[in-house]
């Protein structure tokens, strides 16, 4: 039975390698998110467009108002605000990025219902379905970005949804910093929910038409 346990110490070897290579990948994801954050194009495009920013880190917002101003998009969506939550709350803890967003705030719309990134999703579709806008910018932040851009590109398979991921702080110009432990920490738990997201994906046949949260 010798040989029962080297194949069984193999196999672990095995899937430790793949595991650990896979989680590699899923970083260099992050850190090429983190390096497109300081290069995105802010020029206004022809055609209708809205923005979704989800909540979570204090930058996101900041760099939707940016984003608002900047490409003159249709509308903006806060995901995930909080039962309660009012805009003008939301707005006066942005600080200096909420200079003139008065000018804005009829283009911006705050959906307080949501509290996962699925529940994102779901409740953006519904927006996304009322104003059938020609391409959807989706703000998040760097490390967030493969999961919750996974996620809406499944529930609007219809939409083009482009990627502008804001900079978490976490990374540095050489993916490492001195916030590497941090760092790591964030990715292993993005990586996982990431993984977990996709085995739900492919186990169930029905999705993504999941009913939204009551």
């Amino acid at each position: 039975m010798k040989w029962l346990r080297w194949a069984g110490w193999v196999l672990i070897f095995a899937a430790v390698v793949s595991l650990s290579y896979d989680f590699y990948r899923f970083a260099r994801v992050g850190f090429a998110n983190y390096r497109l954050s300081f290069a995105w194009d802010y020029q206004d495009h022809p055609g209708t467009e809205g923005i979704i920013v989800l909540t979570g880190d204090r930058t996101r917002i900041p760099k939707s108002f940016e984003l608002l101003k900047r490409r003159k998009s249709e509308w903006l969506l806060i995901s995930g605000a909080g039962r309660g939550i009012t805009l003008t709350e939301v707005v006066n803890q942005q600080g200096d990025s909420a200079n003139s967003i008065h000018e804005l705030w009829e283009r911006i719309i705050l959906e307080s219902r949501s509290t996962t990134t699925i529940e994102n999703g779901l409740e953006s579709t519904e927006i996304i379905q009322t104003r059938k806008p020609n391409r959807v910018i989706l703000v998040t932040s760097d490390y967030h970005m493969p999961r919750a851009a996974t996620i809406f590109r499944d529930l609007m398979p219809q939409t083009e949804i482009l990627e502008f991921p804001v900079s978490s702080g976490l990374m540095g110009p050489h993916f490492i910093s001195e916030r590497l432990p941090r760092l790591l920490w964030i990715l292993g738990l993005e990586y996982w929910k990431y993984r977990l997201y996709l085995t739900h994906r492919s186990l169930d046949p029905t999705y993504p038409n999941t009913k939204r949260r009551p």
